[in-house]
């Protein structure tokens, strides 16, 4: 099992700035004695797990008060912290926990990603997964276990993790075509190199793999100019709809200022006209944390991001249509596709299932398909 040592704390998950206001506010709710340790677990990027019974039933006893929470059997975490924390932050917190736990483990496929930094998306973040080589272990609650006896591994800020590759293989073999569109996309990205690299890896890690044919057809639509899971799923859905796949991050003359715009996705329709798609994501106004529940609230940053895309919309207008729609309609055919419609956008073809999935795993919560 080759094991290489890679330094990519670049990808650890943004954390907000207030959060650290949160943290000190929910430590002051416990008790003197356990304030030291929570700072320190939460400095370091985890979470507190004691090793004497008796250090976790004090804690437990905290949990009933309702000041902090088990996340994970022998796992405790700030309440209030826990709360606003999205929850790629959360499993980056626990992942690296339980590594210390169990340094033994190898963490697989969406778990691993989170690590990685690839863009996953939070429907596979509910269990934690993890290789257990050749032996057989019964998944529970918190646990999927898969059974792999030939992976390649890397050790990433000290937790052990399937590489790169293998991560983006195992998760694009897996998952529908417009989330392992968002994997392929976002590895590219991540590794610095073309679909050549991509595909070159999973031809090297396909023998005798499951779904080896599906993470290699969407291998072949991957582009490391995806800024963001939700633009790779617009596109995959734009793919299938059957609509010409638009040109990414386009940067386009300011008519205005004279500076340069960056677009999402841009088409050129055939009466010469141009069509400009953007992805109206809520992170890119509310940051990192809106995936906590609670969150959605409006602040001056909000309203000043806001009042500058407005301005930057209206200068857009100098170069083509703005079509702007949500991750929500991106990830519906239907509104996509009445959307690019009302728009012009060429479509040389009618729908094409893009799901060459033979075995489709009950973790991903997609419905077995009658082959």
């Amino acid at each position: 099992m080759p094991t290489s040592q890679i330094n990519r704390d670049s990808f650890r998950p943004t954390e907000p700035t207030s959060r650290s206001e949160s943290i000190q506010a929910n430590l002051d709710l416990l008790p003197h004695a356990d304030r030291d340790d929570f700072h320190a677990s939460y400095q370091s990027g985890k979470l507190i797990h004691p090793t004497t019974e008796r250090g976790r039933s004090h804690l437990d006893r905290l949990v009933s008060a309702g000041s902090i929470v088990r996340p994970y059997p022998g796992t405790y975490a700030l309440a209030l912290v826990w709360d606003r924390d999205s929850r790629r932050h959360q499993t980056y917190q626990l992942v690296r926990t339980i590594a210390d736990m169990h340094p033994d483990w190898t963490f697989w496929g969406p778990t691993a990603a989170v690590i990685h930094g690839l863009a996953i998306s939070n429907r596979y973040l509910n269990v934690l997964h993890v290789s257990q080589g050749p032996c057989h272990r019964q998944n529970c609650t918190h646990l999927c276990w898969h059974t792999d006896a030939r992976l390649e591994t890397s050790l990433v800020s000290t937790t052990e993790v399937t590489s790169l590759a293998q991560t983006a293989f195992d998760c694009m073999r897996y998952l529908n075509f417009p989330h392992a569109l968002a994997i392929a996309d976002s590895a590219l990205r991540i590794q610095g190199a073309g679909p050549d690299w991509l595909r070159g890896a999973i031809l090297s890690l396909r023998p005798r793999r499951v779904n080896a044919r599906h993470a290699l057809q969407v291998a072949q639509f991957a582009d490391a100019r995806a800024e963001s899971g939700g633009e790779s799923i617009a596109r995959a859905t734009m793919i299938q709809l059957g609509f010409e796949v638009p040109d990414l991050q386009v940067e386009l003359v300011n008519g205005v200022s004279g500076g340069m715009n960056r677009v999402d996705f841009l088409w050129k329709l055939p009466n010469g006209q141009t069509v400009i798609g953007e992805l109206d994501g809520r992170t890119k106004y509310y940051g990192e944390e809106v995936s906590a529940p609670g969150r959605r609230r409006a602040t001056d940053h909000t309203i000043d991001q806001l009042a500058d895309e407005r301005l930057r919309e209206s200068q857009l207008t100098l170069e083509g249509r703005v079509m702007r729609f949500s991750a929500q309609q991106a990830a519906n055919p239907a509104e996509l596709e009445k959307l690019l419609y009302a728009y012009g956008v060429a479509r040389p073809r009618g729908y094409q299932d893009f799901d060459f999935r033979k075995v489709i795993a009950p973790w991903t919560g997609d419905a077995p398909k009658q082959r």
